[in-house]
């Protein structure tokens, strides 16, 4: 190693900035070999790294979908709570006026019987 150089990179970390077309063909090409080749293991365990680093990405949007679906749902509960609590304050609203219609028309009717019997 030449001093004031960086350490040597391992042919697999210098695939690792190649395209995956690029990677392909450094698996596949003859010019570099074949499978059980220096060229073709080391092609081949940048693919499998970026296969696993794309699977553990996947891995985790799903995670986040499901705690998004998980906290949606737990909305979606708390809104029927709240809808039913509303409900019963409307249905209590309107047992209320009615009684206060009632109310009104037993008075109107006792006021109009008072003038109306002198």
């Amino acid at each position: 190693m030449a001093e004031g150089s960086g350490p040597d990179r391992t042919r697999r970390q210098e695939l690792s900035d190649a395209t995956l077309d690029h990677l392909a063909d450094v698996m596949a090409g003859p010019r570099e070999g074949g499978p059980g080749t220096h060229n073709y293991n080391s092609a081949f365990a940048e693919f499998t790294r970026r296969q696993t680093a794309a699977q553990q990405a996947a891995n985790e949007a799903q995670t986040l979908a499901a705690r998004a679906q998980q906290e949606a749902a737990e909305a979606a509960e708390e809104t029927a709570r709240y809808t039913q609590q509303n409900a019963f304050y409307l249905l209590a609203s309107v047992i209320v006026l009615a009684m206060s219609s009632i109310a009104t028309v037993a008075l109107s009717m006792w006021a109009w019987w008072g003038q109306n019997s002198n």
